[in-house]
């Protein structure tokens, strides 16, 4: 049977998912990792952090990645094309 992975959680307990579209974004745009960082003012780890789900942007961070990236922040959302009853 099938282990279920456990969620990862940030200092405050909130759930903390990865962000995928974040890669996809990045590279569509032309952008490595380091590349992003500097364009955000934040070292590499953090970006790296972002992608595999280990650390969560703020509002204001999500608004540089986007703005960096040359898209929305609704852009870089994987779960906003989910129903409200399914949040």
């Amino acid at each position: 049977m099938a282990q279920r992975q456990a969620k990862r959680v940030n200092r405050r307990g909130e759930e903390v998912r990865p962000m995928r579209k974040l890669a996809t974004m990045r590279a569509a745009a032309g952008l490595t990792q380091g590349d992003l960082a500097y364009m955000c003012g934040v070292r590499v780890n953090c970006i790296s952090g972002y992608e595999r789900g280990e650390r969560s942007p703020n509002a204001r961070m999500l608004s540089k990645l986007a703005r960096a990236c040359g898209c929305t922040v609704d852009d870089l959302d994987e779960y906003t094309d989910e129903p409200l009853n399914a949040l």
